[in-house]
């Protein structure tokens, strides 16, 4: 099977040709790949807040403003919360009205 290519496009910008046939353009500057899911809640990471948590934390906003915010020392240490703590507030988030106004 064919691996991924990397293609420097300019001193901003690399072009990864993907071995599935698909291309992705990025800035060459990215050190942190900011992941689909969370790493503590699992659920969709999406937008600048969720990105500039999971570069402090490793987390979404959500999880950040939670616990990491105000555990600072002791996560950065590798506390985590208890995943039965962690299922309840993923049930209380997927309880919230969704919100479509623009």
């Amino acid at each position: 099977m064919q691996s991924s290519r990397t293609t420097k496009i300019s001193k901003d910008e690399i072009r990864i040709d993907h071995k599935l046939g698909f291309t992705i353009i990025k800035p060459s500057n990215r050190l942190v790949t900011i992941p689909l899911f969370c790493d503590v809640c699992s659920l969709a990471m999406s937008g600048e807040l969720d990105t500039a948590y999971y570069e402090k934390y490793s987390c979404c906003s959500s999880c950040g403003m939670k616990w990491a915010d105000i555990n600072q020392s002791k996560w950065q240490s590798g506390w985590r919360p208890k995943r039965e703590e962690i299922k309840k507030e993923i049930d209380r988030r997927q309880s919230l009205p969704v919100s479509f106004s623009l």
